[in-house]
């Protein structure tokens, strides 16, 4: 009786020794030799030859860690403009798409020259050729052919209009609507270009024109509908594919082709499934969702309103308070503490431009800090540390954005071409690059299966026990015998 009840207590006690091992070994971080590193599915873009996003193009624009035409450039692609359209004008040559792409040239040059104004009237003789208005009134209904239009008409009448309206001049407002309804259309006609960027720029100012009525909405929700404050940014999607993925990684030919196409039907379902694995944005705030994202089919990749704002900062309207936390939230919610730290660093420093309300901007600046201080307990570093190694990061990637803008102009002063092979050679070379490298991020951990030859010897070491328990009952048994 006494060998079965040690021999029942060993089996629980060895069991439960398995059990308490096992569970500490899955729930620790994984150890080298459990786990590999797999690419994160957002690398596959979502359109082939479409751009991938890498973490560190968000701490990269939050440093204006990028080339930036200056003003020379945009006065000289301008110039350029203006005489390849005098032979369109005089009747020298036919008018055709080449024509439309320079009206476009045109109005985006004085857009980024800093006069909107002057661009708007050529966009609109460039849509009145495209769609004139009929006979009653009305254009036709949107086409694709007028993608560009819309979009770079609509831009200019938002940067042209969102001032005044967003301090209710009533001109302003109706400018800016305006302005809105051509990038739906836009939209409309051409949902992918840029990838997606004009959908969140279309959420961007229905977020502004709702906030200027209940100014309640910046502090409450960021312009994806994320709220401030909440728990989990980013949820994530379905399981990683990891044969998928592992193949992304060591079949170069399989990767080309999802990345830079040719994509087969096969292709399409494959990165569809891969894009099914990237974290999400969502939104529980139910006046964004009514007002800003109601036709956005969320929820929706990370990554397309990531791309969308980078793409926005640095090739539209420049660096903005909206876009900084947005990107704080959607790299505090993919554990990138590093980066999110930067981003609500950078929507503080912005913070004069989030809204003209001192009062809405200091409550920006009371959360930002609040979430960086969550932040530093586990980033191992001050804030005052953390802070230095911002602004002269920062600091770095003005100076370099400077010494660009420098070089075009003194180039275009000495008659060179910028468009011309060769331009920027001198001043690429000897110089390290200004984006920063990838690293690790954009990878996902993989715990390798258990390893069944463990679980061999966890068998061989229970049986063992069982055994050796039998063996010292018997020889206690044999004793007891002996003294008898």
């Amino acid at each position: 009786m006494r060998v079965i009840l040690l021999i029942v207590l060993s089996v629980i006690i060895t069991g439960a020794v398995i059990l308490v091992v096992e569970h500490l070994r899955r729930q620790g971080p994984p150890k080298p030799g459990q786990y590999e590193l797999l690419p994160a599915p957002w690398l596959v873009p979502k359109q082939a030859g479409g751009t991938a996003l890498r973490l560190a193009m968000v701490h990269d624009v939050l440093h204006e860690r990028f080339h930036l035409h200056g003003e020379e450039w945009f006065n000289h692609r301008h110039q350029q403009a203006e005489r390849e359209l005098a032979a369109y004008d005089d009747g020298q040559k036919q008018k055709d798409d080449r024509y439309f792409a320079l009206l476009d040239d045109l109005a985006v040059d004085f857009d980024r020259l800093g006069r909107p104004a002057e661009g708007i009237p050529i966009l609109r003789r460039k849509l009145n050729l495209q769609q004139p208005v009929g006979a009653d009134g009305k254009r036709p209904a949107a086409e694709a052919r007028c993608y560009t239009t819309y979009a770079n008409l609509g831009t200019l009448l938002a940067h042209q209009h969102l001032k005044g309206a967003l301090a209710k001049d009533p001109a302003a407002l109706a400018g800016l609507r305006e302005g809105l309804a051509f990038i739906e259309q836009a939209v409309a006609v051409n949902p992918d270009a840029h990838f997606g960027r004009e959908r969140w720029q279309v959420v961007t100012l229905r977020y502004l024109l709702r906030a200027s009525e209940n100014p309640k909405l910046l502090t409450s929700s960021d312009l994806m509908g994320v709220e401030w404050g909440s728990d989990n940014h980013v949820p994530f999607g379905q399981a990683y594919p990891t044969a998928m993925l592992q193949q992304f990684r060591d079949d170069d030919v399989f990767r080309q082709r999802l990345v830079n196409g040719p994509r087969d039907h096969l292709d399409l379902e494959l990165v569809k499934r891969l894009r099914r694995s990237i974290p999400l944005v969502e939104s529980s705030n139910q006046e964004w969702i009514e007002h800003c994202g109601q036709d956005l089919s969320l929820p929706v990749p990370f990554d397309e309103p990531a791309l969308a704002f980078i793409g926005i900062w640095t090739l539209g309207s420049g660096a903005n308070p909206h876009f900084a936390l947005a990107l704080a939230h959607l790299m505090d919610g993919l554990g990138q503490r590093g980066i999110a730290w930067n981003a609500y660093e950078r929507a503080s420093e912005l913070a004069g431009k989030f809204w003209s309300d001192p009062a809405i901007q200091q409550e920006l600046i009371t959360y930002c800090r609040a979430q960086q201080a969550t932040l530093e307990m586990t980033l191992g570093q001050s804030a005052d540390t953390l802070r230095k190694q911002h602004q002269s990061e920062l600091a770095d990637g003005r100076a370099e954005q400077a010494a660009y803008q420098a070089y075009e102009a003194e180039q275009i002063g000495a008659g060179k071409d910028p468009t011309s092979a060769g331009f920027y050679d001198d001043f690429f070379r000897g110089r390290q690059p200004i984006a920063s490298d990838p690293g690790e991020a954009d990878t996902v951990v993989y715990k390798l299966p258990v390893n069944r030859w463990m679980v061999v010897v966890w068998m061989q070491a229970f049986i063992c026990t069982l055994m050796t328990l039998a063996l010292i009952s018997a020889v206690m048994r044999r004793r007891r015998e002996l003294t008898a």
